[in-house]
């Protein structure tokens, strides 16, 4: 018999993880759910889980309101209520240099998803946020432990923009070290529609699981990186990025992504503006 654990600030909680372990399968990879309304960050409390518990089945963590979310870089991710906050914590089945694909399949399955609920093409802006008609709409956060004997534990923070006021959530941006990237709201692409976001959660978790385990075919990671690639480039077609290679800022176009995550990027506006220079897939192992 499977055993599953809900932890939760209110009762109304409960029902819509339950409606969705009904849906899912034997297979099923997450365990334990910690359903919240306020929280600093879905990522600290999931680093707190870790360290009270060295035999933590996979979890998901979810709060209604985050504080002090977490962005890439030290920044932070407004995180009002509305929106979709969420950290997911499980230890891969994968070689430590093959944990960019886990990066690589939660975008393509986040594009695909939101894309479902607005009929509006999506894109991805390297490595990790998504697009919709060049805004940003969500975004995601690897980090990674590596704990003795190698074990490995992965951290991924996931967020959507999904009903949340776009005017508060900007506001919340403008006071805070957020992307200066322009961004939009599953609701207010969907002409100011509110969408079930518990339906979105359960359609996200059940895929994740199942593409996770996925992930250990070698067919299906290849297939994964051509559309990543394509979607990066579809993306970044004529834009122009502030990145950073030896400490110094620079302007420049992505021109290549490679097949290990990392890009390169023809230098704009620069003495030297024939260099092309790699800059490596960015997420945390520590």
């Amino acid at each position: 018999m499977l055993l599953y654990k809900i932890f939760c600030s209110s009762k109304d909680k409960i029902e819509p993880i339950s409606a969705l372990l009904k849906e899912s399968s034997n297979d099923f990879l997450f365990k334990n759910f910690y359903l919240l309304d306020t929280l600093s960050s879905t990522q600290d409390f999931a680093y707190d889980l870790i360290l009270e518990s060295s035999t933590l089945e996979p979890s998901v963590i979810i709060s209604d309101v985050q504080s002090g979310g977490k962005g890439r870089k030290g920044s932070t991710w407004a995180s009002p209520r509305g929106g979709i906050w969420m950290s997911l914590v499980f230890d891969p089945s994968l070689k430590i240099d093959q944990f960019f694909f886990i990066v690589i399949m939660t975008s393509l399955l986040l594009c695909s998803i939101i894309a479902s609920f607005i009929d509006k093409k999506t894109g991805i802006k390297w490595p990790n946020d998504i697009l919709v008609e060049r805004k940003k709409i969500a975004g995601i956060l690897m980090d990674t432990q590596i704990q003795s004997g190698n074990k490995s534990t992965i951290v991924l923070g996931v967020g959507i923009n999904t009903n949340n006021d776009l005017q508060e959530t900007c506001s919340l941006m403008s006071k805070s070290k957020s992307s200066k990237y322009e961004i939009t709201t599953i609701k207010h692409e969907n002409l100011g529609i509110s969408i079930n976001k518990e339906e979105l959660v359960t359609k996200f978790l059940l895929r994740f699981s199942d593409y996770l385990l996925r992930l250990k075919e070698v067919s299906f990671r290849n297939e994964l990186l051509n559309k990543y690639k394509r979607m990066i480039e579809e993306s970044s077609k004529d834009q122009q990025y502030t990145f950073t290679s030896g400490g110094k800022p620079f302007i420049g176009e992505i021109v290549k992504v490679n097949d290990d995550g990392s890009i390169l990027v023809h230098k704009l506006l620069e003495p030297d503006m024939n260099e092309l220079i790699r800059i490596e897939s960015a997420f945390n192992i520590g």
